[in-house]
Formats: structure tokens, sequence, C-alpha cells
């Protein structure tokens, strides 16, 4: 029994390195170079990976119909800093072409190939993005799966603005509306009729220490005073005053 497990475990081994050889014998490591960045397009942020790809392999599109090779998929890992809007873009000299193994139309690239993914930032002390890439390279005779993990330096200037609010003066409160004239308060009949009394009793007073008029005060008094009927005193008083 022991032999048996000891055999088995030497064939999956086995059958690994096997899958890294080619048909010519020499051993197949990833044809794929993986360059990241981050970088604002109009008013979106995108991640742009890069893959470049070594003469004579291609990899696939990320749409391919249902029952063909794996189609190319980046996964973000990080998904409560940052979010993904929308699907992944690709951008490059696609290939289309039927495939004889598939029996079907497929759309590959090779040489050189973005991948662009849309993002929303959460949160404003992000310094760098974890991703994962899954996707299969193929060429003559040979294919081969690949899960590389990715690494996303984020530039400060693309992190969410309040990082910098505290950078940014307080507004100053706008100055209150003066009320409308409608609804300001008018002043009553009575408070002007009071008003107009009072000024024209001041007026009075003080015209009667004026140079021509203060004078002529004890001289009134004094010639209604002497009168020796009190009774035409009264009457040549109203008299004068009216």
């Amino acid at each position: 029994m022991k032999r048996f497990f000891l055999f088995a475990l030497l064939a999956l081994h086995l059958g690994d390195a096997l899958a890294a050889i080619d048909l010519n014998g020499v051993a197949v490591g990833d044809p794929v170079r993986w360059k990241t960045s981050m970088e604002r397009r109009d008013t979106t942020t995108v991640i742009v990976f890069k893959a470049t790809i070594d003469e004579g392999w291609h990899i696939y599109s990320v749409k391919l119909p249902d029952g063909g090779p794996m189609p190319t998929s980046i996964k973000l890992l990080d998904t409560e800093s940052i979010r993904p809007i929308g699907a992944l873009q690709e951008v490059g000299d696609a290939v289309r072409e039927h495939d004889e193994v598939f029996n079907m139309e497929i759309t590959m690239f090779g040489d050189s190939v973005q991948f662009v993914q849309p993002v929303l930032l959460l949160s404003k002390n992000l310094k760098t993005v974890r991703a994962q890439a899954q996707y299969q390279t193929c060429r003559t005779g040979q294919c081969n799966y690949f899960d590389t993990d990715l690494i996303v330096d984020i530039p400060e200037q693309l992190l969410p603005i309040d990082k910098i609010a505290d950078k940014v003066p307080t507004p100053v409160p706008e100055p209150e509306e003066a009320p409308s004239p409608s609804e300001q308060t008018e002043p009553s009949a009575e408070d002007g009729l009071w008003a107009f009394l009072l000024i024209s009793f001041f007026a009075g007073l003080a015209g009667s220490l004026t140079p021509c008029v203060f004078p002529m005060i004890p001289m009134t008094v004094s010639f209604f005073l002497g009168k020796k009927n009190r009774t035409n005193a009264l009457l040549n008083a109203i008299l004068f005053g009216l």
C-alpha cells in the first residue's frame, strides 16, 4: 500500500513536469510579462494591465463563446478599498480566426495587449492594489494555464479628494438676506399721529425761546394780570390767543 501511494505521488509530480515541457522537450515558463499602472482618462480612474507576449504565443480575449478556450480575466482583490466600474476592456490588435480544435471563431492577441479596468477608489490611504490575472497561453501544439498575482501602485494625486480636505479653507457663510419690503412692519396711523403731536409740541416750545418771542412773554403776562376786571382779562387773553 505504501508503494502504491509513493507511485501515485511520483506520477502526479511527473505530470506537472510534463505539462511545463513543450513538444521539443524544452521547459516552458509563462510567455506573458505584465506591467501595471493607474492613470486618469478624462474623468475616470483606470488601471491598465499591459501584457507583452513572447513571439509565437497568444492569449485570448476577455469575451469568448462558451465551450472554447479560457478567456482572460483580471480580478481585483482589495474590494473594500477599490471597486471596479463596468467590464474589463481590451485594447490591442485582435486576431479573429476559426479554431479547428474548438470549431468556433476565436479572438486572440499576440505581441501585446492592454486590459483596462475603470475603478472607483474608496479609501484615501491606499498605496497599492492587488489583482489576479487568469489566462490561457497557446502556440502550435502547446497550451498552458496561468494564475499571476499583480500589484498596482497608486499615484497620490489619484486618491480621493478628501485626502487634502484639511488644506481647503472653510467656506465663509453667506450673509442673511434682508427682509423684503412686504415683510417689514409698516407703522400704524395712530403711531404717526402721536409722533406728529410730539414733534409739533417741541417745535412750538423751541419757537418760544427765540429772541423775538421770549421777551414778549413777561410783557404779555403783565398786560393781562394788570387788568382790574378778571373777566375782561380772561376775554382779552382768549382773543389774543386766537
